[in-house]
């Protein structure tokens, strides 16, 4: 998925993380001036999607706030079938293990665990799929692609696995986590 540096910055900043009881919202790092981040070089057919419209923090967490709240317990991701928007899987999707070349790219991508609020770099973390993996039936569970994986560190991916944390991608790549108690935070994509 590709972004503007320009969008995302106007959007979230270092500094700029709002917070309430049910919300928390920011996640970035600093490109040097005129970065511009690349397609997607292993999977070139993945669909882009617009990104959102310049927004100050405060906005951009009240408008996941009310997409949200008009019912907390359905699915918000953008693609829930974990499939990427895609009608047939590529290659390798089929396959639990990524290929040593999407891995590095989902690293790349995210170079931390995506959970709240965890800095533990990706190279330390499980490749996690955010729309869990069907050993039994492939094509029916979440495909192992670019925009269903997701760096966790080992305990925010048991946390994930056991059910107790839920997650799911959101549009432009934020992760929407709703905590056992249902607190949501929402974590935009590290630029």
């Amino acid at each position: 998925m590709t972004h503007d540096p320009d969008d995302v910055a106007a959007m979230v900043g270092p500094d700029d993380v709002n917070a309430t009881a049910d919300i928390v919202l920011g996640r970035t790092a600093h490109l040097p001036a005129g970065t511009l981040p690349t397609p997607n070089p292993l999977h070139p057919g993945t669909p882009q999607h617009p990104s959102p419209p310049r927004r100050s923090p405060g906005i951009l967490a009240e408008h996941y706030r009310k997409v949200v709240a008009d019912d907390p317990f359905h699915s918000h991701a953008e693609h829930p079938d974990g499939h990427g928007g895609h009608h047939t899987p590529p290659p390798g999707a089929l396959t639990y293990t990524p290929s040593a070349a999407l891995a590095l790219w989902v690293r790349a991508q995210h170079p931390t665990c995506r959970h709240p609020g965890c800095n533990v770099p990706s190279s330390r973390c499980d490749l996690d799929h955010i729309v869990e993996f069907d050993h039994r039936n492939p094509e029916q569970g979440g495909w192992t692609i670019t925009t269903n994986l997701a760096p966790y560190c080992r305990t925010h991916h048991n946390l994930k696995t056991s059910k107790q944390w839920t997650t799911e991608v959101m549009h432009d790549d934020v992760i929407h986590t709703t905590d056992p108690l249902g607190n949501h935070y929402f974590s935009p994509p590290e630029l």
